[in-house]
């Protein structure tokens, strides 16, 4: 039987929004956080569904970013005073995103893992970048919850690993 997960266990919130990293680092503003996931400092995702660049935008070439910083990271900067990166194989980093090992997860899972809401989710299984298990019954609402495939999940989060 699976036990409840309380959404301030910091097992179940693995990553925090960049304002968040600011409010925990007193010192350091977005564009610092934008340049410690540039250079490593911190580990992080861009988990917008659109990532690629806005068209007609010459003030902003830049893509859509929705960043998630795993708080694991954030939590090693404050321990070394910044001095030192926290190295570690993407196969560690997607296991502090996980609540189980099993090869599905929930969308509710997901919502917890990535510090989303559920149309977030939704929208990120319709643009096809997360794999809804075969014959999955789902939809929005209530008790309606997508299972995912694991593997999709990791590949995601692996190909949007800043």
């Amino acid at each position: 039987m699976q036990g409840h997960f309380d959404l301030r266990d910091a097992r179940f919130r693995p990553v925090i929004m960049a304002a968040d990293v600011c409010a925990r680092l007193p010192d350091v503003d977005l564009d610092d956080v934008e340049t410690m996931l540039a250079n490593g400092m911190l580990i992080g995702f861009n988990i917008a569904v659109d990532a690629t660049p806005r068209r007609g935008t010459q003030t902003d070439p830049n893509p859509r970013r929705e960043l998630r910083v795993l708080v694991r990271s954030v939590e090693h900067y404050q321990g070394t005073g910044g001095m030192r990166a926290l190295i570690l194989p993407f196969s560690q980093i997607f296991q502090l995103m996980l609540p189980h090992d099993k090869p599905v997860i929930t969308s509710a899972e997901l919502q917890r893992s990535m510090n989303c809401d559920s149309g977030h989710v939704i929208n990120l299984i319709w643009a096809g970048l997360l794999k809804i298990v075969p014959g999955t019954d789902w939809s929005q609402g209530r008790g309606c919850t997508a299972s995912v495939q694991m593997a999709s999940y990791g590949a995601f989060l692996k190909a949007r690993q800043l």
